[in-house]
């Protein structure tokens, strides 16, 4: 009688399913340079929010004016560059207006290096603002700051999340129109009051090819 053959261990090996690959994040890889804990804060929940794990986030640790920011900007670039590591596909420059006065030339600047700006005039509590309601019209940062703390009482330059989440889709709308109507008046860029916050709002929210967003995030593209 003959011997039944066993398979050999090399051949047992081959049909071991293949390892799996680890899933790619879906959204792009952004750095996103900020002037406050304001900003970061924000923008670090909304990177959790939509599930996009490739954001890197720096704020200057001291006051941040614009072209303090570009700068840093500019200096993590090059550590990547130095470290050999893979580049970012955006840099994002998040600032206010308020009162700098140097703002028009760190601008150029950042456009320049093909940096992505998101400027609020005159304050980032704007943005936080138009999660609950309209535009204001034009207003100084500190009418703008006690109009904000109607809708958030205890705001003191920290954002609770929970308390903006809802109202997402809202400042973007608002902003987007403030943004629209400027460009069709023929106005300057970055006036008071507008936010391009909500760019940076989608950018976070895209995928790597254009045109396409993350699952549950697909209304942004009706403001583009």
């Amino acid at each position: 009688m003959r011997k039944k053959l066993m398979p050999s261990n090399s051949r047992h090996r081959q049909r071991r399913p293949p390892r799996r690959q680890r899933p790619k994040p879906s959204g792009k890889s952004l750095l996103v340079v900020c002037e406050g804990t304001t900003e970061k804060e924000y923008v670090d929940e909304l990177a959790k929010c939509i599930g996009n794990p490739s954001v890197q986030i720096r704020f200057c640790p001291e006051r941040g004016t614009p072209d303090k920011i570009i700068e840093l900007a500019r200096n993590e670039c090059r550590e990547q560059t130095a470290n050999r590591n893979p580049g970012f596909d955006e840099v994002w420059c998040v600032f206010d207006r308020d009162d700098h006065e140097h703002f028009l030339g760190p601008i150029q600047t950042a456009i320049d290096r093909c940096y992505f700006l998101s400027v609020s005039n005159p304050c980032i509590e704007l943005w936080l603002l138009i999660h609950h309601r309209e535009a204001p019209g034009q207003l100084h940062r500190d009418q703008i700051k006690r109009l904000l703390k109607r809708f958030d009482v205890g705001y003191k330059k920290h954002v609770r999340f929970e308390a903006y989440r809802a109202g997402i889709e809202n400042a973007v709308r608002v902003a987007h129109r403030m943004d629209s109507e400027a460009k069709a008046e023929g106005g300057k860029p970055f006036m008071n009051p507008s936010s391009t916050f909500y760019r940076l709002v989608s950018s976070i929210a895209s995928r790597s090819s254009s045109g396409e967003f993350v699952d549950g995030w697909e209304w942004l593209a009706r403001y583009q």
